[in-house]
């Protein structure tokens, strides 16, 4: 995205958010020209309103394997979700998948085997203590 987009939300209001600077970069710019305030204020309120916010655990991870980066999210906090967006969610986004369930097993497997190689040298140096 160019630096300066030419569009602002309403005068005043602090709407920087990553999230309202790709909205307006991916729209085209004839059509980025075309908004007014009054859409860019409903669109800068829109991508305040679908911010992930702060939470009390933000874990983020990139992780380089097999030639390509992942990267891994663990995100806790208070439930917020009323009862239809967590059924929502359930929905979309399913937790027995392959790929999660792929994901599971190596990091069970993972644990195993270092929790394994850590008892044995701390039990090889109990024993030559």
């Amino acid at each position: 995205m160019a630096p300066d987009s030419g569009v602002r939300p309403t005068e005043g209001a602090e709407v920087e958010s990553g999230l309202y600077r790709q909205l307006l970069a991916n729209v085209a710019p004839q059509v980025r020209e075309s908004f007014t305030q009054e859409q860019r204020s409903a669109l800068a309120d829109a991508a305040r309103r679908c911010g992930w916010g702060r939470h009390q655990t933000d874990i983020r991870l990139s992780i380089p394997l097999l030639f390509r980066r992942y990267y891994l999210v663990l995100l806790a906090g208070q439930e917020r979700r009323s009862d239809q967006r967590r059924h929502q969610d359930r929905t979309v986004h399913p937790v027995m998948t392959g790929g999660n369930l792929l994901f599971l097993g190596a990091a069970v497997t993972l644990a195993t085997i270092l929790g394994s190689l850590i008892w044995t040298v701390g039990f090889v140096w109990y024993l030559s203590g």
